[in-house]
């Protein structure tokens, strides 16, 4: 898909993430990096889900997640927050 936006500079983020480099960061993001390991663990989840028979039969590395971070995977994971957003909204009106 094409990038929308500021995509191209999250997208990369997240994917230099994925890839277990958590020390290189872009100077152009002023994103908490939360974000980016929310995307990681999105990417985990699908990655697992999708190919769970395949992961249990060969021996794979630390670069797997490298196929799982794509763009509509990231793009996907802004729903977390997006569905815990009413749930927590009314746990704290009702404080």
């Amino acid at each position: 898909p094409e990038a929308y936006m500021d995509e191209p500079f999250h997208v990369s983020q997240t994917q230099t993430y994925c890839a277990f480099r958590f020390h290189e960061w872009d100077p152009k993001i002023t994103t908490f990096p939360g974000l980016y390991f929310l995307g990681v663990l999105c990417s985990i989840f699908v990655f697992a889900t999708e190919r769970l028979p395949e992961l249990a039969t060969r021996q794979w590395s630390m670069t797997f997640l490298e196929d799982a971070c794509v763009t509509p995977v990231l793009r996907a994971t802004n729903l977390v927050p997006a569905l815990a957003t009413p749930w927590l909204l009314y746990y704290l009106l009702r404080r």
